[in-house]
């Protein structure tokens, strides 16, 4: 996505890393971004992170869990 929600959703994969810290921020950013028109779900399930310091699966399963 680009825009408003674009940098939403770029501020929210800085925080999955820690999503038990950063929860609610991470749900605020989801929230921005869907207001402003993006699929968040749609996007996530696109992301590719290989090398990410964290299991992105478990993150995209637990903010499903908790939106």
């Amino acid at each position: 996505p680009s825009g408003e929600a674009g940098i939403a959703l770029a501020l929210c994969c800085g925080k999955l890393e820690s999503f038990a810290l950063n929860r609610e921020s991470i749900e605020a950013l989801i929230g921005h971004a869907e207001r402003a028109g993006a699929d968040v779900f749609a996007f996530l399930g696109r992301l590719d992170a290989a090398d990410a310091a964290f299991d992105l699966d478990r993150r995209r399963a637990a903010l499903i869990d908790a939106l």
